[in-house]
């Protein structure tokens, strides 16, 4: 009896594990998009990211309001989703907070949706997110909750009579997990329990006690045929002198009756060469591939719904990748190395300049991509409030970024603007790649790789580095017929199928033979065939991108 005991115990705990696990998942899901929702929020503005506000609405994550303490109240800076009042109750629990400090509340009733009370330094967060799935297992017929600080029930169907002793049943929840017999009315009944403190809920099973032990003294009997039939077996087999058969006969079943009882399983370790040692390893391989698959299938998941969000986020970010206009060409080329990107890219044209930028967050994937939806909001920032300086601009950008990433994520950046009637180009540099403005070739003449001009000067720290760093512009004429280009080091580290990379060697002969050929208009288009043939089929160091401005 006490096997029976312990394997039902053990068995009814693993099931309200399973599913306090997938309920502090589904919260860890939910709390990162309000984590994400932080790092997309501009303190120079006060403002959530535009982009962030539209895919959070369209993947419905619900509503998150975000406050600053003003002497003792809460104003309100911005918010995702509709617009409410938060009352006095909500705003006192908010202020009650300490720094990364995270409280929760469910209301069984509405259980598809989860209130998130947080506070990240001087911002206080108040959200209510999706929680999909409190309202799938409210729907199991298998499982219970009990809120002790709301004092709501939410019992099984097939245990509804229960709810009249719900007083007897608080008594039992005394714990943070475990399994308990208790006696309601006539009948005893097993509950297996779990704190899941992301709900502040008791996850709860209950069993009528006569009808789980028979059920589980059939299978063990059922188990024990088992174990005898291969018992017999190994001892005819050490009838006839085979005893090291018998022994791994014997470990083999052992270990196919633990799984019976328990439903978990560990490796056979058997020493041997024969049939039975090879079932063994052929049983144990088979064991640890299950067990990898699952953990790789789970991770892979979760990466997957990480990297959506965050390229759907991304893909809103970036221009079009090119404009026509009488006076000029803007175009660009864009090609990351993973699902997201850490290069941007942007441009804005007026009756009078073209502002252009171009930036390479360190690394690439989610983080990189994450610093460029911040930049990003920075450049919406400077073309609302008119703003046309490279320098003020990348000062801007450097502040955010040590704000946001605090040293640990930087970007190199260039920015120009060119002055449409004073024929004038003024740019400034943060440790970026060096661009390059192409001249126009004289008829019957050659230039060289020193006749292109490169753009050496103003050349500061990367975005990121120094808070109170302060950069400089140059300038230089700009007329047409010439040509600008810049572009991310991911160009010049592209490599082909040999590992051989295409080099800033590459790139600038390609400039000059457009240039000597007199097909400068043309000299975009021929980077981006060039480098499309080149690392066909082949994975990328780096981000690869690449910006011109032709004047005609």
């Amino acid at each position: 009896m006490s096997d029976k005991r312990s394997y039902l115990y053990s068995t009814a705990l693993d099931r309200v594990e399973t599913e306090s696990s997938k309920l502090q998942k589904d919260f860890q899901t939910s709390f990162e998009k309000i984590k994400t929702a932080l790092l997309f929020f501009d303190p120079t503005t006060s403002v959530f990211n535009p982009q962030l506000k539209e895919v959070a609405v369209k993947q419905n994550w619900g509503r998150i309001f975000l406050y600053r303490n003003v002497q003792g109240s809460l104003q309100l800076m911005d918010f995702i989703g509709t617009d409410f009042s938060l009352g006095p109750v909500l705003q006192q629990k908010l202020l009650r907070l300490q720094d990364q400090q995270v409280l929760t509340a469910t209301d069984l009733k509405k259980p598809e949706w989860l209130q998130v009370f947080f506070r990240q330094g001087e911002f206080y967060i108040y959200g209510e997110m999706q929680f999909p799935y409190l309202k799938e297992a409210l729907q199991n017929p298998q499982l219970g909750f009990y809120s002790p600080a709301e004092t709501q029930w939410h019992f099984p169907p097939v245990f509804s009579a229960l709810s009249q002793y719900n007083s007897q049943l608080a008594s039992v929840l005394d714990q943070k997990s475990g399994v308990k017999e208790i006696k309601l009315g006539a009948r005893s009944y097993l509950i297996s329990f779990k704190f899941v403190a992301q709900i502040n809920s008791y996850v709860f099973q209950v069993f009528d006690k006569g009808q789980v032990f028979a059920v589980v003294e059939k299978t063990m009997n059922k188990t024990l045929l088992v174990s005898v039939i291969i018992l017999i077996i190994g001892l005819v087999a050490m009838f006839f002198g085979v005893d090291t058969l018998t022994q791994n006969l014997s470990k083999l079943a052992s270990g196919m009756s633990q799984f019976t009882k328990s439903g978990t399983a560990r490796p056979l370790k058997l020493h041997s060469q024969d049939e039975v040692g090879k079932m063994a390893d052929v049983y144990n391989s088979m064991l640890a591939k299950i067990e990898s698959l699952l953990a790789q299938t789970a991770e892979k998941a979760r990466m997957e719904s990480e990297l959506e969000t965050a390229k759907e986020v991304q893909s809103t970010l970036l221009p079009k990748n090119k404009v026509e206009h009488d006076l000029y060409n803007v175009k660009g080329f864009y090609k990351p190395a993973s699902e997201c990107g850490g290069d941007l890219w942007y441009y804005y044209c007026d009756d009078k300049k073209i502002f252009l930028f171009v930036g390479d967050a360190t690394g690439h994937g989610v983080p990189a991509a994450l610093i460029t939806a911040a930049a990003r909001s920075v450049l919406s920032l400077s073309v609302d409030e008119d703003i046309w300086d490279p320098a003020r601009i990348l000062g801007m950008l450097n502040k955010v970024l040590c704000d946001v990433a605090k040293g640990e994520k930087m970007m190199t950046a260039f920015a120009c603007v060119y002055d449409i009637d004073q024929k004038k180009l003024t740019y400034s540099n943060a440790s970026h790649d060096v661009p390059f403005v192409v001249p126009v070739v004289e008829s019957g003449t050659k230039i060289k790789k020193g006749d292109l001009n490169f753009l050496t000067e103003a050349n500061g720290k990367r975005l990121g580095h120094e808070r109170s760093y302060e950069y400089i512009n140059e300038s230089l004429a700009f007329t047409s017929g010439q040509n600008l280009l810049v572009y991310t080091d991911g160009l010049v580290d592209a490599v082909d199928k040999e590992a051989k990379a295409f080099s800033e060697r590459g790139v600038i002969k390609m400039a000059v033979d457009s240039a000597n050929k007199n097909s400068q208009r043309s000299l975009h288009d021929q980077i981006a065939r060039r480098i499309s043939e080149y690392t066909e089929g082949i994975e990328q160091p780096d981000d690869i991108t690449f910006v011109n401005i032709f004047l005609k």
